[in-house]
């Protein structure tokens, strides 16, 4: 006799399972950060939103443009149909494709 499993997972439902947990995280995410920089914003009287915080790291202003590229789409869509408000300086889809191993280094 063999033992059949019962319960069977085919490869196209784990695709679409790990899809769609994968979309939920980027969209679940994005409005963690973009909300908390609402928040902070509004607190100082501003408009526009940071994803980070000021002082969250040495990189910073290079993580916030990474941050504002890989979530543009879901910036415009907020922006068009849900809170009318954009980060501080307007993103680009463009900063990820920018290769910096090329650029001259400041020291000679």
């Amino acid at each position: 006799m063999t033992d059949k499993p019962k319960f069977r997972i085919s490869t196209g439902s784990l695709a679409m399972f790990t899809v769609a947990v994968l979309l939920m995280a980027y969209v679940g995410v994005f409005f963690a950060l973009s909300r908390a920089g609402m928040r902070r914003t509004i607190a100082v009287g501003g408009i526009g939103y940071d994803f980070l915080d000021d002082g969250w790291s040495i990189n910073a202003d290079s993580t916030e443009q990474w941050l504002e590229a890989f979530y543009y789409p879901l910036i415009e869509l907020d922006a068009a149909l849900i809170s009318g408000q954009r980060p501080l300086v307007k993103p680009s889809p463009y900063y990820m494709t920018t290769d910096v191993q090329y650029y001259p280094s400041p020291t000679p």
